[in-house]
């Protein structure tokens, strides 16, 4: 984000502006004809920081009484404009300054809630074959029937059907039980999801992934800058 600093040229005002917003600050008169009209730039990174750059050869911006070009400074700073040595007040610069969203905590959520629909997913297909697993016993039976014939069979044959038909009855229990608690369980994380991995400021839901959210520089709803 960028801050443009310098001088109304009709008011001779404080002139900042970021973006399409401009504001004129002070009284008429109050800012030196040697500020010149876009002065400076005070860009904030996306860890808070400010960087400030002279924007004109013409211009002198002054940092704790030396001239720069370009350098990191802080509010502890005294930033001055022009040979006559305009302060810059930094209570003007913080009401333009974004709020800053630490989202490094969202890719923990983000990789927590893939592995636990993984999970899920894989909790419910490897019950589904296991459930492939009473049709096989089935089968079984009636290979033991034709191969060894069904009089010298009748053991493994009536074996083979009583554990198929536990079994069968062991997953339609279980399937029923998972009926509703699967599709909770679901609903549960989605919901927690959706209420964690949103923006720290406003508190919105993000749909990105974290690897593409990340290649954000800010919020898309509050506009709060990404710390990374």
């Amino acid at each position: 984000m960028e801050i443009i600093i310098g001088r109304d040229a009709e008011a001779s005002k404080l002139m900042i502006a970021v973006g399409q917003l401009k504001k004129l600050i002070g009284a008429e008169g109050s800012v030196p004809k040697s500020v010149s009209r876009p002065h400076c730039c005070i860009t904030i990174n996306s860890d808070g920081t400010y960087e400030l750059k002279n924007l004109k050869a013409q211009n002198v911006t002054y940092v704790n009484g030396v001239p720069i070009e370009v350098k990191k400074v802080t509010e502890k700073d005294v930033v001055e404009l022009g040979e006559d040595h305009f302060l810059l007040d930094w209570s003007l610069v913080s009401q333009f300054k974004p709020k800053v969203a630490d989202i490094r905590p969202l890719k923990k959520i983000w990789d927590q809630y893939n592995k636990d629909t993984l999970e899920l997913t894989v909790k419910q297909n490897k019950f589904n074959a296991l459930r492939t697993g009473t049709g096989i016993i089935t089968m079984a039976a009636i290979a033991c029937g034709f191969i060894i014939g069904r009089e010298n069979s009748g053991m493994i044959y009536t074996i083979l059907y009583s554990v198929a038909i536990l079994l069968s009855l062991t997953f339609f229990i279980k399937s029923y039980v998972d009926a509703s608690k699967l599709p909770k369980e679901r609903m549960k994380l989605n919901e927690k999801f959706q209420r964690d991995y949103a923006c720290p400021h406003c508190k919105r839901h993000f749909s990105q992934p974290y690897d593409q959210l990340s290649l954000n520089d800010n919020c898309p709803y509050c506009k709060s800058l990404f710390r990374k």
